[in-house]
């Protein structure tokens, strides 16, 4: 009598998390990172960048700020680029540099498959937007402004930074509304996923 082999084959399943969709999600991705880097990180209290790292180290944050001028701010030594990241798919960095700064910290970060990326006011623009809409790996991972609040006219933001708490997603500006979820797996950007 022959014997019949019956093999049950199953469709493979994704190993890539749920796409991050909307500001909550991308807020809590980032706050959910073993560590942190600010890139444009600076010695100046009332920069922007002294702010973001101040914010992180006062909620007890693993993070390293990244000046390629500076070896110390805040007593936490100073990388001089992202490349020196010693865990970069566990570093979710905060970016407050100017634009066209940022177009190659995107670049870098997209290389090295960096956690999470949170755009600080300021380090967005037109052609950094455009960046991260057309590139469906950046587009889950940043945290940043809209290209639609971006192409307001001056006077209208204006007024939306005077009624609104801010007029985009700012780490710093407002701390008490943001929370620090409990931890996920999830996994790094990367070009090779």
């Amino acid at each position: 009598m022959a014997t019949t082999t019956t093999t049950t084959t199953t469709a493979p399943t994704s190993t890539l998390p749920a796409i991050d969709t909307t500001l909550e999600q991308k807020e809590a991705r980032f706050l959910s990172a073993p560590k942190f880097a600010v890139v444009g990180a600076s010695t100046t209290s009332t920069k922007n960048g002294f702010k973001a790292l101040k914010w992180l180290v006062d909620h007890n944050k693993d993070v390293v700020p990244v000046n390629p001028n500076a070896t110390e701010i805040q007593n936490i030594r100073c990388l001089k680029t992202l490349s020196e990241l010693p865990d970069p798919t566990h570093t979710a960095i905060s970016i407050v540099v100017p634009p066209q700064v940022t177009l190659e910290i995107l670049k870098e970060a997209k290389e090295l498959g960096v956690f999470a990326i949170w755009l600080q006011p300021g380090a967005e623009d037109d052609a950094v937007v455009k960046m991260i809409e057309d590139d469906a790996l950046l587009a889950e991972r940043c945290v940043y402004r809209h290209k639609a609040l971006h192409n307001l006219p001056g006077l209208v933001m204006a007024a939306i930074t005077l009624h609104e708490d801010t007029v985009g997603p700012c780490l710093f500006k407002d701390p008490s509304t943001v929370t620090t979820p409990v931890t996920t797996q999830t996994a790094p950007i990367s070009a090779a996923a």
